[in-house]
């Protein structure tokens, strides 16, 4: 046995330390990765997504049910998800923002674990730390609190379970994706990565093991799926949540839900190869197909992750002609996952001066391009503009004058889909259709909304451009028409109107 050299016993305590502390310190690491490459999002407005699922929440928290007392085409999970962050960020969007910065660090760790148990520390570590700064890019809507931002999150804990050969991990797993596909019927692609994670982990073991954690998978997500679908019987909720999400997934995949012409044909190159931050996916898919070829560890990893990057892509393009940005970031796992596998792969091939040149070139030129450049110019806008957010500051001086001219309390109804005035103005609809995503298939909701508008006309009537007070039906218009609602706030960014019984005297008059 040789003598250990000064420098190794130098080091030994801090190797100690380390071995202690490291997902301790990763996770601080993370923390400052993820910050650092979303800060400049931190101030600017929600969309009218996110405040649709707080309008959902803050519903659950005030004793009403989904779907039948607010309507809105997510699962039931989602709207739970969405209770707790109302009740931890209220109306502050830095605290809602630093709710998903909490869930991109853990999906990170989640990440960096997985990766690590099964292909090396290092290559652990850069999948986390790819996830902390890739995840937050612009181009993939990294910044945007949606289903996808945070579902993902969920879904490698999946992922991260059915790795592990155990009876619980496997029940776990099975939870876990059954919660996914609870806040977004489109994340049920999730079981055929969670079910290949479970073949690849016991493959050795024989077919009646891979048979015995599916089947725990399955009893698992009974498990979570029970309970959840229950209380939403004893609410008298179920039957509205399959009407509702079915028919706005079977609209959405038809195309239903866009003006623009799907592809003549959902074969067509240029649409199955339109994808966002493209570059992103192929550096991802190569970077595991050279994990794969370096065997071991990386190989399993490289398998795994370019399993996922085609489900999600996959995913992402079988709603055909209705795409959002959004909808490809369930792709980042896999993506950074295949690229960390991949730079390991080159850096056990490569001498010591060699694998500085290999990080710097591999990993600067995607940051770059996808992080550091955009944080660098968003910078540079005003914080109501930052993170696509210019059309949903128009919400903040409509509700100024909601709340200056109506009521504390009295229902108001925003015209269209942007429930981001709802959030900001504090008010509520009257009638469960607050946004028009549910009435695009059934004509009878449609009919129900305008009962409901006329039965307690609402104190005031807004409409964010581009959407129209006739949309999806002219009931709104003919109610502004009918009652002589008066215009009190008018731009290209959108129109208030308020019921002329709350105005002055002197105002009501005039047209």
């Amino acid at each position: 046995m040789g003598v250990p050299t000064v420098r190794a016993q130098a080091l030994r305590p801090g190797v100690r330390l380390w071995e202690r502390h490291r997902w301790a310190t990763l996770t601080g690491a993370f923390a400052v990765l993820s910050l650092a490459s979303r800060a400049s999002s931190l101030r600017a407005p929600i969309g009218e997504d996110t405040a649709g699922y707080l309008y959902m929440g803050q519903t659950i928290l005030h004793g009403g049910m989904p779907y039948v007392d607010a309507a809105e085409p997510k699962g039931p999970m989602t709207d739970l998800l969405f209770a707790a962050i109302y009740a931890v960020s209220q109306h502050s969007a830095v605290a809602l923002r630093l709710t998903l910065f909490v869930a991109a660090v853990l999906a990170a760790l989640l990440l960096a674990r997985y990766v690590a148990r099964l292909a090396g520390m290092r290559a652990g570590v850069l999948a986390g730390a790819l996830f902390a700064t890739l995840g937050s890019t612009i181009a993939l809507d990294g910044y945007d609190p949606n289903t996808e931002q945070y579902g993902v999150t969920v879904m490698v804990a999946a992922w991260l379970c059915a790795s592990v050969e155990t009876t619980a991990a496997a029940l776990a797993a099975g939870a876990l994706v059954a919660a996914a596909t609870l806040m977004n019927p489109g994340f049920l692609s999730i079981v055929v990565i969670v079910a290949y994670e479970l073949w690849r982990s016991r493959a050795d073991t024989g077919w009646r093991a891979v048979v015995n954690a599916l089947l725990l998978m399955l009893a698992g997500a009974v498990a979570l799926a029970a309970p959840v679908l229950l209380w939403l019987d004893l609410g008298g909720a179920l039957h509205d949540m399959k009407v509702q999400v079915w028919d706005y997934a079977r609209t959405a995949a038809a195309a239903h839900l866009t003006s623009s012409p799907p592809p003549t044909s959902p074969t067509d190159l240029r649409f199955l190869f339109n994808v966002p931050a493209g570059s992103l996916w192929v550096l991802g898919a190569v970077g595991a197909m050279v994990g794969i070829w370096s065997g071991g560890g990386l190989r399993r990893v490289g398998g795994s992750a370019l399993v996922w990057i085609v489900v999600a892509w996959l995913r992402a393009k079988s709603n055909h002609g209705f795409e959002w940005t959004h909808h490809y970031y369930v792709g980042v796992p896999g993506i950074v996952v295949g690229l960390a596998v991949g730079v390991d792969a080159l850096l056990r091939e490569s001498k010591r001066h060699g694998r500085v040149a290999i990080l710097v070139m591999t990993l600067t030129l995607p940051l770059w391009i996808y992080v550091i450049g955009p944080q660098w110019r968003e910078w540079a806008l005003p914080s109501y503009a930052r993170a696509g957010g210019q059309r949903f500051s128009i919400a903040y001086p409509m509700a100024s004058v909601i709340q200056r001219t109506t009521p504390r309390g009295s229902p108001i109804f925003v015209a269209g889909s942007e429930a981001e005035v709802y959030w900001v103005s504090r008010r509520r609809a009257p009638t469960r259709w607050f946004v028009n995503y549910g009435l695009f298939a059934r004509p009878d909701y449609a009919r129900e909304r305008a009962r409901d508008l006329r039965r307690t006309p609402p104190a005031a009537i807004a409409v964010v451009a581009p959407e129209t007070l006739t949309d999806v039906s002219d009931d709104v218009q003919r109610l502004v028409t009918d009652l002589h609602y008066r215009v009190v706030f008018q731009n290209p960014g959108g129109t208030v109107w308020v019921r002329p019984d709350l105005l002055p005297k002197q105002g009501r008059g005039r047209g």
